[in-house]
């Protein structure tokens, strides 16, 4: 369920008695994959978990304070400034699950000083994958790990494997779209390469849904600047590539 946790003015604690074992979750960062994710957490929350959406930096102390769990879904180069700023506010108990790519446990441990974990996905919630840092449990938040994807997500041991998982999605879906526009003539190949990778049918890569023409699929998930985008151009430039070289 969606809740802003809001207070009554100069009272605390009001409202409902909290549910035993109630789960208190704020998303910070509503872009583009904030607000979907804030979308789909809604269609599989449990009844006893609140999700706060949290759209401003004025918002991100008073949220983590309140949350057993803080979800990250700025920008890469806003996580530690992000993290640094609810640091000292967060919870006793709360831990860290960060969406954001390039950002290693490592850091979210050290600069949020909790249990943390990383968890990338595409912003149709097909397919994805986590890694788990030390001390980080999902009791409680398990429909996030085994309800928020079409697909169960794979859980991965290190970063490392998680940024070549990354590399992977994004050669998927550039291969998607150019195969949807007709714009790629060895898409099949590539993706016979990818579904072995991903320990996957083609048919399930193809089965893949966005809900959006290519066009809009693409204003979404190739932003400018980024690796799909990078990844497309590449595909386009040189259509006989092998799929081992992308």
């Amino acid at each position: 369920m969606i809740d802003s946790f809001e207070k009554e003015q100069g009272r605390e604690n009001v409202g409902e008695p909290e549910l035993i074992g109630e789960k208190n979750i704020s998303v910070i960062g509503m872009g583009r994959l904030g607000t979907k994710l804030v979308e789909r957490l809604q269609e599989i929350t449990p009844q006893n978990t609140r999700i706060r959406p949290v759209g401003s930096r004025e918002e991100n102390k008073s949220a983590a304070s309140m949350s057993d769990l803080v979800i990250l879904t700025v920008r890469h180069e806003q996580v530690a400034d992000t993290l640094s700023d609810i640091g000292l506010k967060l919870n006793i108990d709360a831990q860290v699950l960060s969406f954001a790519t390039h950002v290693p446990v490592t850091l979210l441990e050290r600069v949020g000083g909790k249990p943390s974990a990383r968890f990338l996905c595409d912003p149709w919630f097909q397919m994805g994958a986590y890694v788990l840092g030390e001390g980080f449990s999902t009791k409680g938040i398990e429909f996030i790990f085994d309800n928020l994807m079409a697909v169960k997500p794979v859980r991965l041991r290190s970063d490392e494997e998680l940024e070549k998982y990354t590399h992977e999605i994004c050669h998927l879906y550039a291969t998607l779209f150019l195969k949807a526009l007709g714009e790629f003539p060895n898409a099949d190949a590539h993706l016979q390469f990818l579904a072995g990778k991903m320990n996957v049918r083609v048919e399930d890569l193809l089965s893949i849904k966005t809900g959006e023409t290519p066009q809009q699929a693409i204003a979404l998930f190739a932003t400018p600047g980024g690796v799909t985008e990078a990844m497309m151009k590449k595909l386009r430039e040189n259509p006989d590539i092998a799929p081992e070289a992308v």
